[in-house]
């Protein structure tokens, strides 16, 4: 009778065909990792047939096609890529991080990449200005971020001094004190069983720092406590 096992096996591509490094055990893991160095060939799903004597034989499914199918992807071009973009954009706001990140997704040629991003400038689908007073301004509203932590988070996306600097005027002074002041007030009477006062102070400046607020604010608030 013969029975059927998901075996772990790593692969390698060559052009003369396929070639197993093993040794394969039969009743180990399941799935299949392989080897390969060709982008998109992650994973690939087979099976170990073990047949009377031990005699064993190695069925593959999906590579080929796998290799076929990336080889028969072809790269868009400036005008399909620039239609794709435009809607993209036009979704939600987007920094040129996003934007290059998407081209790459694309498989668009890196030659384009520049000339592609400029006119998306110039037809005003792209403004990292508007992206950064949108960003610090949500963010602030829905997650209640404070300022660190919005800068950091503009930075990350490779945001300009300048237009990080535009986007945190998009917060109100007296909104951000208020709401500092409900986290500080919220976090206080949540932390229970610590009877050391440094050490509940210590936890509550953990976790507005953790936040994005500043030091000096929060030190402003334990002294009115």
């Amino acid at each position: 009778m013969t029975s059927t096992y998901p075996v772990i096996a790593s692969v390698r591509s060559e052009s003369s065909g396929f070639s197993f490094i093993n040794n394969f055990n039969p009743n180990a893991v399941r799935g299949v990792q392989c080897c390969s160095r060709r982008p998109r060939l992650k994973l690939v799903c087979y099976r170990l047939r073990a047949i009377d004597k031990g005699e064993i034989n190695i069925k593959f499914y999906g590579l080929q096609k796998m290799e076929q199918n990336f080889k028969s992807k072809q790269s868009l071009t400036k005008e399909q890529a620039l239609q794709k973009l435009r809607h993209y954009c036009a979704y939600a706001e987007r920094c040129h991080n996003d934007v290059i990140s998407k081209l790459y997704d694309l498989n668009v040629w890196k030659k384009d990449h520049d000339e592609i991003v400029a006119t998306l400038i110039e037809e005003n689908y792209l403004n990292e200005e508007r992206f950064a007073k949108l960003f610090a301004g949500g963010h602030f509203r829905t997650k209640q971020w404070g300022k660190n932590k919005i800068i950091q988070g503009l930075k990350q996306k490779g945001i300009s001094a300048y237009c990080i600097k535009a986007g945190l005027k998009e917060i109100d002074e007296a909104d951000y004190e208020a709401t500092l002041q409900k986290l500080f007030q919220q976090k206080w009477e949540s932390v229970k069983g610590t009877q050391n006062r440094f050490a509940k102070m210590k936890k509550v400046s953990d976790y507005l720092l953790q936040k994005g607020y500043e030091a000096q604010l929060i030190n402003q608030l334990f002294n009115k406590i």
